[in-house]
């Protein structure tokens, strides 16, 4: 199956990623009220978000042979995938204080972060096949 040069839904996960990204300074600016922010659980997902989308768009670049890999290509395929991992790590309760925030929201810690480890291996293998 050939792969499509098209990234809709990467570009789409990116403009809805990058506001939920953002959405800290919201309750930065009011304070914390609780014991965590509220905007946490979005900045979090956004992140998951971002950084899924970015490495699917470079591996899917580096498959299409859409411009040249080079280091900085490569750095922003892995570090995304790495921090993915750390938010997917954290949320299973590597990190004690993210523990409860995860099973408080858990798209923003294990659905997100699963779906772009999905969605990164699904055209990894794809595109070999």
């Amino acid at each position: 199956m050939k792969l499509s040069n098209k990234f809709y839904g990467s570009t789409a996960a990116l403009i809805l990623g990058w506001p939920m990204l953002l959405a800290v300074f919201a309750d930065i600016g009011k304070g914390a009220q609780s014991e965590y922010f509220e905007g946490s659980d979005a900045f979090v997902a956004g992140l998951g978000i971002v950084c899924g989308a970015t490495a699917y768009r470079v591996l899917k670049r580096r498959m299409l042979k859409i411009g040249e890999y080079k280091t900085w290509e490569f750095l922003k395929e892995y570090m995304s995938l790495i921090i993915v991992g750390v938010i997917l790590l954290g949320g299973i309760g590597m990190s004690v204080q993210l523990y409860p925030q995860a099973l408080r929201s858990p798209n923003g810690f294990f659905v997100i972060p699963f779906w772009s480890f999905i969605a990164y291996f699904l055209i990894r293998f794809k595109g070999k096949a």
